[in-house]
């Protein structure tokens, strides 16, 4: 009887345990490195996802092992983190369902079976073999697929937050969540619908707000947008009035205030961009806006003439940049988004001046030049 209750114990035991094959030799060796091995069968070819070690593993980190396939991962029902970057990965397999952050980066990853964890927060797999990504959890907030050579994005959920698509093939575009703060990327996007179609967006719209010198409160919206066959414009100034549809119009406020203007120019492909400009920046004296009068980058105004032609170079820049002008600057301002003065210095009388700004945070700045025949403010973006 006794006999016959321990090999019921036995059969109870093995019948309990839920095991998982590891067919992967770097990787067996990894978890037995990291303690894993009492949960392992006698070979040691296989993991039980019950044992009390795997069952409380919550963070898994196995770079740099030369592992080359992680089935058996499955076994970490708990995980929630998994850092796999730097192995030799050429297939990405099912995850554990309740994974929030992977690294799978610098690998030679060109596939992903079935699908990403329903509660993944961060997905990272920059410098990978990766052409496509599949669907995408709604929990996602943070998606690093740089230097793959992926073509097309799938549907962008909601919730994203960070995306970095810099050294990619991408020419298929969804829509842009509103919730992207940081966006890292060398290529031309879109915000047009998702309709299966794959393009290259060209159109790029800009404007820069001047203030015109010789009648307060206008300003001058010096058009600069670009993009492929006729392009269509809407403009919204930020007071809730009727937009305004032409290339470059004028609008007249009900109060002077200081609003953010924003305008969409679609290309001749339908893909339109938006680009916004918030007037917190200007000067808040006694030139507040009343009107702005949207010109061609093409057309002259007495404060902007060819000759006070000025550039700034390079921008985006991550420490320096340098100012240009055909005339001597005398005076040089830079504020924050805030319009806050961080930087000043005058007596410049030079035509070329080099501003170090290593220190700043990242974001954009305005950069206000005076020269002889004018006041000229330009963005400038801190990397």
């Amino acid at each position: 009887m006794k006999k016959l209750l321990f090999l019921l114990m036995i059969t109870a035991t093995i019948a309990k345990a839920q095991w998982y094959a590891l067919p992967d030799t770097n990787f067996r060796n990894a978890l037995i490195q990291f303690g894993f091995g009492s949960c392992m069968n006698a070979t040691q070819d296989s993991i039980d996802s019950d044992c009390i070690f795997v069952d409380n593993t919550n963070y898994l980190t196995i770079f740099s092992s030369g592992i080359n396939d992680l089935t058996g991962i499955l076994a970490f029902k708990n995980l929630q983190s998994l850092e796999c970057f730097d192995n030799n990965l050429s297939t990405l397999p099912n995850l554990p369902d309740s994974l929030i952050f992977l690294d799978c980066s610098n690998n030679n990853i060109s596939s992903i079976q079935g699908s990403l964890p329903s509660s993944l927060g961060s997905f990272i797999c920059f410098n990978n073999l990766l052409t496509s990504l599949p669907n995408l959890p709604n929990s996602l907030t943070e998606l690093n697929c740089s230097s793959n050579p992926i073509s097309c994005l799938p549907i962008l959920p909601n919730s994203l937050y960070d995306l970095n698509i810099y050294n990619t093939s991408i020419n298929c575009f969804p829509n842009f969540p509103i919730a992207i703060q940081n966006l890292d990327t060398n290529i031309l996007l879109c915000t047009a619908g998702n309709n299966n179609s794959c393009y290259v967006c060209s159109s790029q719209p800009n404007f820069t707000l001047v203030a015109d010198t010789t009648t307060p409160h206008n300003y001058f919206a010096i058009n600069q947008s670009s993009g492929a066959g006729n392009l269509q414009y809407v403009w919204h100034w930020g007071d809730n009035s009727i937009a305004d549809t032409i290339a470059n119009p004028t609008h007249i406020y009900a109060a002077s205030g200081y609003y953010n203007i924003c305008v969409t120019v679609t290309d001749s492909s339908g893909c339109g961009n938006t680009f916004c400009d918030s007037s917190t920046y200007i000067t808040k004296s006694n030139n507040a806006i009343i009107s702005v009068t949207v010109i061609s980058a093409t057309t002259g105004i007495h404060q902007l003439k060819s000759k006070d032609a000025v550039s700034l170079f390079p921008n985006p820049t991550t420490s320096s940049f340098q100012i240009s002008n055909t005339q001597n600057i005398k005076n040089i301002s830079i504020k924050n988004i805030l319009g806050k003065e961080i930087f000043q210095t005058n007596k410049i009388n030079k035509s070329v001046v080099d501003i170090d700004i290593t220190d700043y945070s990242a974001g954009v700045y305005f950069v206000e030049l005076q020269s002889d025949n004018a006041t000229i403010t330009k963005k400038i973006v801190k990397q």
